[in-house]
């Protein structure tokens, strides 16, 4: 098997964020993806543009 395979292989997540800029107190996440790979071949997909849905995700407001 090939490094580049190997590296693939199993359960990887791939997050992106899109931000309005590098300054936490100031900018905000925009867009938000991820990308769920098993053995290197995409079973699930999930992003949003809603920054009220982003940041209940990543656990900065409570979730009503």
């Amino acid at each position: 098997m090939a490094a580049a395979d190997e590296a693939l292989a199993g359960r990887i997540a791939c997050v992106d964020l899109e931000t309005t800029g590098g300054h936490a107190g100031r900018d905000r996440v925009m867009e938000a993806g991820i990308v769920l790979l098993e053995d290197g071949a995409i079973v699930e997909e999930w992003s949003t543009y809603d920054n009220l849905t982003i940041m209940k995700q990543l656990g900065q407001i409570p979730a009503k």
